[in-house]
């Protein structure tokens, strides 16, 4: 259950990026009973696959060159 709980809020995460917003629906639908040590480990893996994500949009958004480049603007957002 951790894992089907943790793939969702990393789901939610990377479409959205908006890694809290996925913590938040997992505990909210996806997960049938709460626990800190859940929270916590749904929160790494969403802002993993949101980091993820923002590294591969680097790429695509800026030149050949700037794979995992993250410093352009409006790459990291919070949700």
């Amino acid at each position: 259950r951790d894992f089907i709980a943790c793939g969702a809020a990393a789901g939610v995460a990377a479409a959205f990026g908006a890694p809290l917003a996925g913590v938040m629906f997992c505990l909210e639908e996806g997960a049938s009973w709460w626990h800190p040590d859940l929270t916590w480990r749904t929160l790494f893996c969403a802002m993993c696959s949101d980091a993820v994500t923002t590294v591969f949009l680097s790429g695509i958004k800026g030149e050949v060159k700037a794979w995992g480049e993250m410093s352009k603007s409006g790459l990291l957002d919070f949700g």
